[in-house]
């Protein structure tokens, strides 16, 4: 009908980007509107800027749907004879909107012409356009008096004629003409969910600049941060020992980890919200869906996406046999250690090493650091989501994200420690859910039993493990401890795994939190003109 489907496949674009022209762009905004199946359809100067063939596409996409028996009703200014024809009627205004002509046009504009022509307007000539005719034929003074063309349609049979008309169809309505709906929806709740699922699906995938830029933030910190602690990576846990600056290091990897990542998700979801947002406000206007169908839709999209960051930032647990075993038999035939590495790099494993550096050789659970990370990265993008539906811009929104990502960096027990918390920032800590996620993280990561650290003598993890450990005396310098010990010493006993159910659950509420909210704006809130 609108001739679109051969674009059916192209994107929409911008006109920096590239994408439809100013002309596809028209009609597909009339099958937007369409879309909603409206019984009514109201266009303002749908050829302005198109040229002569553009208009006539444009035109003829709006005939084929008045033909299906809606009403289609278009200001247009300076029409071509073609482009004019195609109207039945026409309703002409003055300055000061009082009408000097409403009616059917005619064939070729004949009525029009004769209602003019019979009132001592200029006779048209052969090939002149009635469009443009019809604005300087109509004479302003006769007779040497001024002619008021509204005052003369006033008193004309045309005018009589349509309120007569008006008036018998408001005393007795033809009840099979009347127009009902049995939903404000032109399609099921299932079709619309399908649609906008798959639009919303199709637009993350057209959206590299926000998936593939946060996968590779993900893969470049995991490498970059990981480094730190390289060594450890390829050599044997059972004589492998970390400093305790190197273990206090490796707590506050983990927790730049959650809020670099944490940050960047929230941050790059906003703007891609936004665009989706200020189209949805157009397409609920027209009909053609509900808050619910994007709020589902939004939800969806994410996922896989959630999923994917996190698992490229954790998979060194899982994936450390495939590369760790492989570099040792490496390294015994290389002199430098680093030239296996990147030999590994350059041939076998590029993406595992750059996920695989040794942070995690513990006996942690791998699915616990990835399920907690999951919850975060998920957290952030939701509730990135929703700012942008609560707030009208990007600024606004942008405040809220350094209100949410402030209080986890401060509140989350690395900054100030869970123990030294008192009081009114004793709230603050359980108000993050940063805390969660890391306190979730570290006991569940970090609980392995061997012995791993060296503390010496006059640190105070030294003198922690002399009152807990037995193998550890008063009279030694230096002794081994564990990073389970290490967690209990450095966050108060505050830190376990204990309270992975209740973490789960609060995490939950969270998500559920930044879901209702999105819902709720998106239902209540509209900040682009429809």
């Amino acid at each position: 009908m609108l001739e679109l489907t051969v674009l059916k496949d192209s994107q929409v674009g911008s006109y920096e980007a590239g994408g439809l022209t100013f002309e596809q762009r028209k009609r597909l905004a009339i099958a937007v509107e369409f879309a909603g199946s409206p019984s009514i359809l109201f266009l303002d100067e749908p050829t302005s800027g198109l040229d002569a063939r553009g208009a006539l596409v444009v035109m003829r996409a709006m005939k084929r749907i008045a033909d299906t028996g809606r009403t289609v009703c278009a200001t247009i200014h300076q029409p071509s004879s073609a482009v004019f024809e195609m109207f039945n009627d026409i309703l002409l205004l003055k300055t000061g909107g009082q009408v000097v002509y409403f009616g059917e046009l005619g064939e070729g504009s004949t009525n029009l012409i004769n209602y003019f022509e019979s009132r001592g307007a200029r006779p048209i000539e052969h090939g002149e356009n009635p469009a443009s005719w019809m604005l300087r034929a109509p004479v302003k003074e006769k007779d040497g008096v001024m002619v008021d063309w509204a005052d003369l349609y006033t008193s004309s049979d045309q005018y009589t004629t349509t309120l007569n008309t008006i008036e018998s169809l408001n005393e007795s309505p033809d009840e099979s003409k009347k127009i009902t709906y049995d939903s404000p929806f032109a399609t099921t709740f299932s079709k619309r969910m399908r649609y906008m699922v798959g639009r919303i699906g199709t637009i993350y995938l057209r959206s590299p600049a926000y998936n593939v830029t946060r996968s590779i933030v993900a893969i470049f910190y995991a490498f970059i941060q990981g480094a730190v602690f390289l060594r450890h990576a390829y050599t044997d846990r059972n004589t492998d020992r970390f400093t305790e600056n190197e273990a206090s290091g490796l707590i506050g990897t983990i927790f730049l980890a959650l809020n670099i990542i944490g940050l960047s998700s929230i941050a790059m979801v906003v703007p891609v919200m936004k665009q989706i947002r200020d189209v949805f406000y157009k397409h609920r206007a027209s009909g053609m869906l509900g808050h619910t169908s994007l709020w589902i839709a939004s939800f969806t999209a994410e996922i896989p996406y959630i999923i994917l960051v996190s698992l490229l930032y954790s998979i060194g647990k899982v994936m450390q046999y495939f590369i760790l075993y492989p570099l040792r038999i490496l390294q015994m035939y290389c002199d430098n250690i680093y030239f296996a590495l990147i030999f590994i790099f350059l041939t076998c494993f590029p993406p595992v090493f750059f996920v695989t550096s040794g942070v995690f050789q513990f006996q942690g659970d791998f699915a616990a650091f990835w399920g907690f990370f999951t919850f975060n990265v998920a957290i952030h993008s939701y509730f990135g989501q929703a700012f942008i539906c609560v707030v009208k811009d990007l600024p606004t929104a942008g405040a809220l994200q350094g209100a949410i990502v402030g209080t986890n960096i401060f509140f989350s027990g690395f900054i100030v420690r869970p123990q030294f918390l008192n009081g009114f920032a004793r709230i603050g800590w359980y108000f993050s859910f940063g805390h969660y996620v890391y306190e979730s993280i570290i006991a569940n990561s970090l609980n392995d039993d061997s012995p791993r650290i060296r503390a010496e003598f006059p640190s105070a993890f030294l003198n922690f493990l002399i009152e807990e450990d037995p193998k550890c005396t008063t009279d030694m310098v230096v002794c081994d401890g564990s990073f389970a010990q290490f967690v209990d010493f450095s966050f108060g006993g505050e830190y376990t795994t204990q309270n992975n159910g209740r973490n789960i659950g609060i995490l939950i509420l969270y998500l559920v939190a930044a879901r209702m909210l999105q819902w709720f704006a998106l239902k209540k809130f509209n900040y682009v003109n429809t």
